[in-house]
């Protein structure tokens, strides 16, 4: 009983510990994973700008609020929360 009592006392930090790294570990991934989702939108989006001229005209056009000869905007406003 003494040899299991002294193996539980010894053993359960590092059992803790490991627990504790492991959602760590888990947390850290979930922030790779995220960072990727990013990194590949953008590299989608540089790509576009750089290779479809018409991608970059709207682009453009919408964050200078400029609009072509006959064109029509429209602009929605999200809901601030």
């Amino acid at each position: 009983m003494l040899v299991v009592t002294t193996l539980a006392i010894r053993y359960l930090p590092e059992t803790t510990r490991r627990n504790e790294m492991q959602a760590q570990i888990q947390d850290l991934e979930a922030k790779l994973a995220e960072r990727k989702s990013v990194l590949q939108r953008h590299e989608r989006e540089e790509r576009l700008l750089r290779t479809n001229p018409e991608y970059l005209s709207l682009i453009a056009r919408d964050r200078l609020d400029l609009k072509e000869e006959g064109e029509t905007l429209f602009r929605f406003e999200t809901a601030k929360r």
